[in-house]
């Protein structure tokens, strides 16, 4: 895990490792979201399998959709999503697009 430091002017150095992962470049416009303070890692094993298919069948959710939405439930995680497939759902935070 790379980490950096916010400068007392606010600013912020991407380690060169993540600039050439994702092929940043000078005057590159990024749109700053969110700081994850935690993340966890986890193997989409048979259980979580099992659990995503059946909201998939009951929520007429895609696959990757119910996947995603199973491992949160499991690991009692708020989901925060644009995806419209996730409308309506009482435990899913819906984050609106911007135009």
């Amino acid at each position: 895990m790379e980490v950096t430091t916010i400068s007392p002017q606010y600013q912020v150095v991407i380690p060169k490792r993540v600039r050439e992962q994702f092929g940043l470049s000078p005057g590159l416009q990024l749109r700053v979201i969110a700081a994850m303070q935690n993340a966890l890692v986890v193997d989409l094993d048979a259980r979580l399998a099992l659990a995503a298919a059946q909201l998939a069948q009951t929520l007429r959710l895609p696959m990757a959709a119910s996947i995603i939405l199973a491992t949160a439930r499991l690991h009692q995680a708020r989901l925060y999503t644009m995806d419209a497939d996730f409308q309506g759902l009482s435990d899913v935070e819906l984050i609106p697009k911007q135009a």
